[in-house]
């Protein structure tokens, strides 16, 4: 039987419209995880929230159309908004204003150190890789994949800082698979979903972008590490290609080991798909490598991974969040609390004193345990709904219910 779901812990209402994303903080910035809650509205607004005091630090206007996706990379805030432009941002070094209301204290608005022409027709939002420090002056680089700037049906790849494509028109070669009838249109639509990952194999090291499309089709795109630009596409493969809704992919998340990849759509259906290579078993079927799941509630697009990747959190056009193990795609329980549709899921980050199965403490605290500070901020589950409030779900282990599987 399953335990009874809990009410929001917390109710943020620091937006005047509707949340369009959400992003707790890692541990790159200063070493500690979940300090602060980066949500981000239709009105391109977006909120820094501190998670002890939940208060906020700094609200200010990003963008002039909505906000598609909020991160933090490093020091810096990145911003990807419907206005076309995606911003890097520097906050304030200030370790005095945190903990400080931004009604309470004149706090330096962001400044843009930074800003990139993109195409936001796709309502996708950017998927970013970390590389680390170059090897020159060891400054920090990232890779930034986006929808294409002229063909929203292809993917591009920019190195930053410094607005260098890097890879240009992913998918335009060694895409003949995905092309149907005489006249050899692309089947796909455009791209809605992304996710940028690095991989190390037997024959190297290799570039791979996980591509939801319009039509439902989920390809999985490789190439070879290299750090000479491509222009259409070339060096490109699409390593293989599934095709699990009818309806365009609304949301794609790929749990932290980058081993799994769930997707979600206007249908019911909630697909699992096994992004490993050939294991020496030899190379996994698409009956294998691909499931999917009838969770008998139509209209889904957020969707979220808990560190620990054991359990998947869908965010449904109804308002209501159903949480799921990955492992099983099993019920484990809804969070009901929004009116309208819930647009943004983020699950906190393990703080380090978690087991590898994801030991969470359980639900169930008493006064003491309410002092536990980032042990309980671990266990958070952030949403946002078109009801304009962002809500704070504190989660247990479902250890119990893995158990059985």
């Amino acid at each position: 039987m399953l335990p009874q779901a809990p009410s929001p812990r917390h109710i943020l209402r620091t937006h005047g419209s509707s949340i369009t994303a959400v992003h707790l903080s890692d541990e790159k910035r200063n070493g500690n995880p979940n300090e602060r809650l980066y949500t981000g509205d239709a009105d391109g607004i977006v909120v820094i929230t501190d998670t002890v005091t939940l208060r906020p630090l700094t609200v200010w206007k990003a963008h002039e159309k909505g906000i598609l996706g909020v991160e933090e990379w490093r020091t810096l805030v990145i911003t990807h908004g419907r206005d076309n432009k995606l911003h890097f941002w520097t906050l304030s070094t200030n370790d005095n204003t945190i903990g400080v209301s931004a009604a309470q204290q004149d706090i330096p608005l962001p400044v843009i150190v930074e800003s990139l022409d993109v195409n936001a027709l796709n309502f996708c939002r950017f998927s970013l890789l970390d590389c680390g420090e170059d090897k020159e002056g060891g400054n920090a680089e990232c890779l930034i994949a986006l929808p294409n700037l002229v063909d929203s049906a292809l993917v591009d790849i920019w190195r930053m800082p410094g607005c260098k494509r890097l890879q240009a028109a992913i998918g335009k070669a060694g895409g003949d698979h995905l092309s149907i009838g005489s006249s050899g249109e692309k089947r796909s639509g455009i791209v809605m979903a992304l996710h940028l990952m690095r991989i190390d194999t037997a024959t190297g090291c290799h570039m791979r972008v996980l591509v939801g499309y319009e039509n439902g089709m989920v390809v999985f795109w490789s190439r070879a590490w290299d750090e000479t630009p491509s222009i259409e596409g070339m060096g490109w493969e699409g390593l293989w290609n599934c095709r699990p809704h009818n309806d365009a992919v609304m949301c794609m998340a790929v749990s932290p080991k980058g081993d799994l990849a769930f997707t979600v759509s206007a249908d019911s259906l909630v697909a699992r798909i096994s992004l490993d290579d050939d294991n020496g078993a030899g190379e996994p079927t698409l009956q294998s490598r691909m499931s999917t799941h009838q969770t008998k509630h139509p209209g889904n697009g957020s969707l979220a991974i808990r560190s620990d990747g054991r359990v998947c959190a869908i965010g449904g056009w109804d308002g209501k969040i159903r949480l799921y193990s990955t492992k099983s795609l099993k019920g484990l329980g809804t969070l009901i609390y929004h009116k309208g549709a819930c647009n943004a899921l983020a699950f906190a980050h393990s703080n380090g004193n978690d087991t590898e199965r994801g030991n969470y403490p359980s639900l169930r605290y008493n006064k003491e345990e309410k002092e536990e500070g980032n042990n309980v901020i671990s266990r958070w589950l952030a949403a946002g709904g078109m009801d304009h409030r962002v809500t704070l779900w504190e989660l247990m282990s479902f250890e119990r219910g893995e158990s059985k599987h």
